[in-house]
């Protein structure tokens, strides 16, 4: 006996439905890369940065690579783990730690920085350093109950005059340090603009 047209329909429909549903079930892969954790890899996982209020946030770069605006800087930063602000920034930069759920926890006590900052340079590990503004929270000599490995953290010398940095791209080399678990440290890009024209 010849099946119902409708049945025919409802198997059809059937056979549509199944498919679908499970593709509805798959689950959604996150996009962008995996977040870099608080650990002693020491990638930045253990704090936040800003930069002249503009947040930190963490480059999606192939592996192997250090990408910033289509040049691969990975022979300056020897680091695929980077960071970088979206927006521009000035030409005396002022850069903030933030604490995040992990600060507590992997720094602790009295956390300072130290920011290095070089202008970036895709053929060589060398480049030219500027010395910027001092940073919210920043290091002087050996920082304040900071020990690593036993021994007091010499930090960044930050007694020279900040220059003004020209428009271009930068790498910043920022370490934060607490007295327990010793630092974490963030390597990021960021691009000062050309100074808008004067009325």
């Amino acid at each position: 006996m010849p099946a119902h047209p409708r049945q025919v329909r409802m198997a059809l429909l059937l056979l549509l439905l199944v498919p679908m549903a499970a593709v509805a079930r798959k689950p959604v892969k996150p996009s962008g890369p995996p977040p870099i954790p608080c650990d002693v890899s020491r990638n930045g996982g253990c704090f936040d940065l800003s930069v002249d209020g503009h947040d930190v946030v963490q480059l999606d770069t192939p592996d192997g690579k250090a990408l910033y605006q289509g040049v691969d800087y990975i022979i300056h930063t020897r680091n695929t783990h980077m960071w970088y602000v979206r927006e521009p920034v000035s030409a005396q930069p002022k850069f903030a730690l933030r604490a995040n759920a992990h600060t507590p926890e992997w720094l602790q006590g009295d956390i300072c920085i130290d920011v290095i900052v070089e202008a970036a340079n895709p053929q060589s590990y060398h480049a030219k350093r500027f010395a910027i503004p001092d940073s919210e929270g920043a290091c002087h000599g050996h920082a304040a109950n900071v020990r690593a490995n036993g021994r007091g953290v010499i930090t960044v010398d930050t007694s020279q005059p900040a220059d003004r940095l020209p428009p271009g791209n930068y790498v910043a080399f920022v370490r934060a340090y607490g007295s327990v678990h010793g630092w974490d440290k963030k390597d990021l890009f960021f691009t000062v603009a050309e100074d808008p024209p004067k009325p």
